[in-house]
């Protein structure tokens, strides 16, 4: 589940593995969480370079599964 603590939630597509969650929102930005250890997704690990081909891995498999994405959003990476 991808939560948001604003009203105007913007649109998304967000990919989900047993210890990974990476959502892409419709201006770009780009959160990835390590659910173990971080189960409340509290630090996006989005810049960390150690992440790269994780997030290049995930970004594809969301390609793959918004498809058609939600309404407003268009993949920006």
């Amino acid at each position: 589940m991808v939560e948001h603590h604003v009203t105007n939630v913007p649109s998304y597509c967000a990919v989900q593995t047993v210890n990974r969650k990476y959502v892409q929102c419709a201006g770009g930005e780009e959160e990835l969480y390590t659910l173990d250890p971080d189960p409340y997704e509290v630090v996006s690990r989005a810049s960390d370079p150690g992440f790269a081909l994780t997030i290049a891995m995930l970004r594809t498999r969301a390609h793959t599964l918004c498809t058609p994405p939600p309404p407003g959003f268009v993949f920006s990476h």
